[in-house]
């Protein structure tokens, strides 16, 4: 059994399933490559560097907090203890402390450097990028299966459609209210009959498209979600998905997102989508914003709305529920100095 295999056996069962491959894809990059459990875990100093590699406290706390939940889930899985009780009390005593600054900050109210670039972005002027970036690209000819046949022939079928999905990608944050890393886990639905309680989908229909969200970061408290699709991005993801199905001949079962090279097209893990988000942010907009710079940037865009003031505490909180969060968590955010 491969340590990925061992870890979700372990932690699929008691956590929900998005937070259960967060932990695993964080596990996976701290341990040595012939790791087959968790033992790794007993070498404190070089734990504690890595950690210590992310300069935020709330990076730090949360990486630090998928070890303990790990570690917790392992105890209870295997009824003895791998990993020695003094150093299950460091990181739990380190936890503690990370939890305590991560708090102080809060109270604070101060933004750090990352938040004011998130509060800076413009929305709509980055709309207006993308608009131009769908219009240009390929010189505006149209992407046909005979013109794909023919990139294909010509080796250059790869390059293509790695800047197709970078484009493709940056239009989930940017022409609909951001998601975090969901986009990398929704399912296309061709029948609502086939939908479950478990995972994410999104339905593409003749008269209106949305995505069902069921695994999410905030799924346990706010439950089953749907979200209406803006027209741009459905127009965009249509015609994906047909370039998609003219290259391989096959309807995708998710939506985005592929490692594309000469074998084909591959679904990543959507844990690394945020990375791509800044790579392609960074090469369409000359800024790596991230994809919690996107919700920012949507948050701000709400706030600073002209009526927003006028709206009522339910007009607001679904507004706000469109980015997966709370009114007040979202002011709050917003108003920090």
């Amino acid at each position: 059994m491969s340590l990925k295999e061992y870890l979700f056996k372990i932690l699929e069962p008691k956590f929900a399933t998005t937070t259960a491959r967060n932990r695993v894809s964080f596990l996976l990059k701290l341990a040595p490559k012939d790791a087959t459990d968790l033992s790794f875990l007993k070498d404190l100093k070089t734990i504690k560097r890595r950690i210590d590699e992310y300069e935020n406290v709330s990076t730090k706390a949360n990486n630090l907090n998928h070890i303990v939940k790990t570690i917790d889930a392992l105890n209870q899985e295997i009824k003895q203890t791998l990993i020695p009780d003094n150093i299950v009390k460091f990181y739990k005593e380190w936890l503690d402390e990370l939890f305590k600054q991560k708090e102080l900050k809060r109270q604070n109210n101060v933004k750090t450097e990352n938040d004011k670039e998130g509060f800076k972005m413009n929305i709509d002027n980055l709309q207006n990028i993308l608009d131009t970036q769908f219009k240009q690209f390929n010189n505006g000819k149209n992407i046909t299966k005979a013109y794909l046949t023919k990139l294909s022939k010509q080796d250059k079928l790869v390059d293509f459609l790695r800047a197709y999905q970078k484009l493709v990608l940056l239009s989930c944050y940017v022409y609909q209210p951001a998601l975090r890393n969901d986009w990398g886990t929704m399912i296309i639905l061709t029948n609502l009959k086939k939908q479950n309680n478990q995972q994410n989908f999104i339905y593409l229909g003749k008269k209106k498209s949305y995505i069902i969200m069921n695994d999410y970061k905030t799924s346990k408290k706010y439950g089953k979600q749907i979200i209406d699709l803006d027209k741009r991005l459905v127009k965009v993801l249509n015609k994906w998905i047909t370039i998609y199905k003219n290259t391989t001949q096959q309807n995708p079962y998710y939506l985005l997102y592929y490692n594309i090279d000469t074998n084909g097209l591959n679904h990543n893990d959507p844990a690394s989508l945020s990375m791509i988000i800044k790579r392609a942010s960074n090469e369409i907009f000359n800024i790596d914003y991230s994809i919690n710079d996107y919700r920012k940037g949507w948050t701000k865009k709400f706030i600073e709305m002209p009526n927003y003031m006028k709206l009522t505490k339910l007009e607001k909180n679904r507004l706000h529920m469109l980015l997966l969060h709370s009114t007040e968590i979202a002011e709050q955010d917003y108003v920090r100095v």
